[in-house]
This record gives C-alpha cells, structure tokens and sequence, in this order.
C-alpha cells in the first residue's frame, strides 16, 4: 500500500509519475487531494495554511549499485517537496523489484519535520 507522511499525518499518495532507467530516477507524485482537503479544512489543522497536496519531486537523480540515494540538506540535487514552495529533503532512497521508499526529514519553510513515503512500481 502506498504511503505519503509527514510529521505523522498520511497524506496518501496520488498521480504517480516514475521512470528509471540506466541508473537515473524521475519520480513525481501529490498527495491525495481529498485526503488533504479532509486534513487542511479544520482551521487548527497543522495544515491549514497550505492551499494545495504537497507534490514530491526527484528529478535525474544518480542512484549507485544498490539503487540507493542519500540527499542532504546542502546536496545539489533537484528534489524537493513543494508545499506553497520549494521545501528541501534529507534522508536515505531505495529503490527495489516493487517500491520505492524515502526515509528522513523535510524543511518546510524552517521548520523540520520526519517525512517518508512508500510508492509501489
């Protein structure tokens, strides 16, 4: 089953785009939007300020031998999740036969919260 959460809350996960080949991942994908609109409607809601799903990005990024990606809060690399803007990651990817996962942190907008996600492929 596929999983989108930050700081607790599942966000589902919805519009999954991916493609690997040769070494490099592009992944992108939202959070459900009726789930989110569900969360974000309580206007105590942690998550009423944001006006739309969170969209998670990795765009050409290198995976090495065992198809595994560590991001940095200071790494070059194009992934983010973008939540009214861009918010860096950091954390460890893997991909394998039928998921790919991230486990680690997000920025958003200065303040860090844990962040994972399981996508089936």
């Amino acid at each position: 089953m596929d999983s989108f959460i930050i700081n607790g809350t599942e966000f589902g996960v919805d519009n999954v785009e991916v493609s690997f080949k040769e070494d490099i991942l592009n992944l992108y994908f939202t959070g459900d939007k009726n789930r989110f609109d569900e969360i974000s409607e309580d206007d105590d809601s942690e998550w009423s300020w944001a006006m739309d799903a969170p969209e998670v990005y990795f765009n050409n990024v290198s995976l090495n031998h065992n198809n595994c990606l560590r991001v940095d809060w200071d790494s070059e690399l194009e992934c983010a999740v973008y939540m009214m803007e861009h918010n860096a990651l950091s954390g460890i990817l893997t991909l394998n036969d039928t998921c790919i996962v991230f486990v680690g942190e997000v920025d958003l907008m200065g303040d860090v919260f844990d962040m994972s996600f399981r996508i089936s492929i």
